[in-house]
Formats: structure tokens, C-alpha cells, sequence
């Protein structure tokens, strides 16, 4: 990053995706500035990477906290260690991502552009609400392209489905979750 980062000791943040590419960057220089640095990685050589390529200072201000965000279970699982181990959460940078040539669909039965790129995302806003809102945080949703070319079914008969496992509200397309509000309110003009 080239811009200057001010001064970030005693705040913390929370970068998604930092195990490579944009997010390895943000989440050294956020170490770099001072921040108490949390990330959820899958992958654990992925993670001692990033301790790597941070330095002496990972030892004191980068946590690594495993998990999968791809399912609903490893987000709801890391929002609540995160929960448990914070309570003040200043800076909240979603940046995990993918792109799969191949249509993929998570454990969950959501079709992995979907589950990856947005859901985790909302799902960790929701999730970390109270510590979000205790340190008056920053919340930065980084988004590609990788979510207009979503892979579907080929056939009309079988349709990607919503899993039932994952809330209405979640996955609706209608609605979406306020600044300063715990709910959602649909985006569309109401009828006349």
C-alpha cells in the first residue's frame, strides 16, 4: 500500500483472504502500523507464509484463527472465537475470494462465488456486530468480478437451490443489512 497508514496500536483488525495476493499486503502493513492483526486461514502453510512474509513483528500481532469460510459453520465458528477473544473489533477488511473455472458448490449446497465472495462476508458484519459497533469500526468490502461469472447448472430442471440450512435472509436478493441496524429492509420502492 502507498498511502501513508496512520498509527493503528491497541486496534484491531480483522483481513479475510490475507494467505495471499491483495490481503497478504493489507494485513502486513496493517501489522506493520501498530493493528493487532486476526485472519482465518484454511490453509496452515498458507498461514506460516504470511507469518513469513510479516516477520517478527507476526509474532505479536498477527493471529491466525483456522477455518473455512466458504462453509456457514467456519464463519459463525470464527466470528465467535474472534468474539471471545475481542471486544473491540476496529477494522473489519473482507477480502477472501475465489475464482473456480468449474461450477463448485460448498458443503453448504451454495455455489462457492457466492458462498466465498459475499456470504462470508455479510456473515461475519452480522456475526461481529457488537464488537464492530464497540470500536467504532471501518468495515471495507473488497469485491471482484468473480461474482458475474458464477458457474450454474446447464439444465433448467435441476437449479442451483438455496441450501435450508442458510436463512432466508441471507441469500435474499431483496434485502440488505443497514448501517446502525441489526435488520434488513427490502432495497426495492414499495407498491403505490
Amino acid at each position: 500500500m502507498n498511502a501513508a497508514i496512520p498509527d493503528l496500536t491497541r486496534k484491531v483488525a480483522v483481513v479475510t483472504g490475507a494467505t495471499g495476493g491483495m490481503g497478504q499486503v493489507i494485513a502486513a502493513d496493517l501489522v506493520h502500523a501498530g493493528a493487532h492483526v486476526i485472519t482465518i486461514a484454511r490453509n496452515p502453510a498458507r498461514a506460516d507464509a504470511l507469518r513469513a512474509h510479516i516477520g517478527p513483528q507476526a509474532a505479536n500481532r498477527l493471529e491466525v484463527i483456522p477455518g473455512d469460510l466458504s462453509r456457514r459453520a467456519g464463519v459463525i465458528a470464527a466470528a465467535k472465537t474472534i468474539q471471545n477473544r475481542h471486544n473491540q473489533v476496529h477494522i473489519l477488511i473482507n477480502n477472501a475470494g475465489a475464482h473456480f473455472s468449474e461450477h463448485r458448490v460448498s458443503a453448504d449446497g451454495v455455489e462457492m462465488h457466492i458462498a466465498l465472495d459475499y456470504l462470508a462476508a455479510y456473515g461475519l458484519i452480522t456475526l461481529l456486530d457488537e464488537p464492530l459497533r464497540r470500536g467504532q469500526a471501518r468495515v471495507v468490502n473488497v469485491a471482484s468480478d468473480t461474482l458475474n461469472d458464477t458457474r450454474q447448472t446447464s439444465s433448467q430442471a435441476n437449479p442451483v437451490q438455496q441450501p435450508s440450512s442458510w436463512p432466508a435472509s441471507t441469500t435474499s436478493q431483496n434485502s440488505i443489512p443497514l448501517p446502525g441496524s441489526r435488520h434488513s429492509r427490502p432495497t426495492h420502492a414499495p407498491s403505490s
